[in-house]
């Protein structure tokens, strides 16, 4: 038979809970502390899911004081997303095992942040899971970066191939042995791989009287289209098309980068063409230069001349006077006068020569 303790057992006893209930007591405010002043959210539920501890920052977070929050579940303190991460928490104790994890969740319509969240089950002495507890840390600041430098590099990514369609049209201009034609064909060529959706990218060049396409065009209402001016004035368009829809963006679904490319473009164009039309006027003037020194040379030949009224036959058969066939084949002309010997044989009593 068990042996009753005495009165001063009982009190010794009774002294020394009370003195681990103080230690205790002491050890959870400690441990409150220290979690308090972590800028991460932690918290710690019971099997049933309901809260039993948070810190500083997770009470912050949600708005609540801790009075509000001890006692009530996920779905209790986050009505919109609340089941899901309760499901979350079970699949943890159930499993017994540590989940990490990155989630989205909303603090407001106009923003959305970003969480790292890491959970693990809690077991007693016989391994049984009693709760598990969680941490959240904020991230958006780091999504956000990470985000803008994707969309840095995206734009780089643009920007490289906006360079590379500019140098291969200037290298395209450099050539001596194509055509003006062959120019413009190979430019619109080039254009849907500078844009930001090349798979559904088309073009086409209107110019006067002619028209170049790639292989896939067909117009639709998406279009990106800029003038051709030429002098001042407007000789024809470049149309960028979409075949298909894509997000809205600066100009329809086309980036205010396209616009400037665009522009850029037909900018260069008219440049090429003026060029091209200045030397196939160069050209014909030098043809026609050409032409007057074929017909100037055709004076220091031989020259078929009558030997009596001394009129020259021309390339078509004709005699004409002699005066009339040097003025039209060269740049000479005739003043007319009359010279000693000629005049004392027709004109002898006007000269008084000796």
């Amino acid at each position: 038979m068990t042996k009753k303790p005495s009165y001063e057992e009982l009190q010794q006893r009774i002294k020394e809970l009370e003195k681990e209930a103080v230690e205790h007591k002491r050890s959870k405010e400690e441990l409150q502390t220290i979690l308090d002043v972590v800028p991460v959210m932690i918290f710690q539920k019971d099997r049933d899911g309901k809260t039993i501890r948070t810190n500083q920052a997770f009470d912050n977070m949600i708005g609540l004081s801790k009075e509000e929050i001890i006692g009530k579940t996920t779905a209790e303190l986050f009505p919109e997303h609340g089941k899901d991460m309760m499901k979350d928490d079970q699949e943890v104790m159930e499993l017994g095992k540590q989940k990490l994890d990155i989630i989205e969740h909303y603090d407001s319509p106009e923003e959305t942040r970003w969480a790292r969240t890491g959970k693990a089950p809690i077991k007693d002495k016989e391994g049984n899971v009693v709760g598990l507890i969680g941490y959240a840390a904020d991230i958006t600041e780091q999504k956000q970066a990470e985000e803008a430098l994707r969309e840095k590099t995206r734009d780089l990514g643009e920007r490289v191939k906006e360079l590379n369609c500019l140098y291969n049209i200037s290298h395209l201009v450099e050539k001596t042995d194509i055509s003006l034609e062959e120019t413009l064909q190979e430019t619109v060529d080039l254009i849907p791989l500078s844009w930001q959706y090349p798979e559904i990218t088309c073009a086409r060049l209107i110019l006067q009287d002619q028209t170049f396409t790639t292989d896939n065009f067909n117009e639709t209402v998406w279009k990106q289209a800029s003038d051709i001016m030429v002098h001042g004035e407007r000789i024809g368009a470049l149309e960028v098309i979409y075949l298909e829809e894509r997000p809205g963006s600066d100009e329809g679904p086309f980036q205010k980068e396209e616009r400037s490319l665009i522009n850029a473009i037909v900018e260069r164009l008219g440049k090429v063409i003026e060029r091209k039309q200045a030397e196939e006027a160069l050209k014909q003037e030098r043809d026609k230069l050409q032409d007057a020194l074929a017909k100037v040379k055709i004076l220091s030949g031989l020259l078929p001349i009558c030997a009596n009224c001394k009129k020259i036959r021309d390339d078509k058969g004709y005699w004409n006077q002699i005066e009339a066939y040097i003025r039209d084949h060269s740049e000479a002309d005739f003043s007319h006068s009359i010279c000693p010997e000629c005049a004392k044989n027709f004109y002898p009593e006007f000269y008084k020569g000796d």
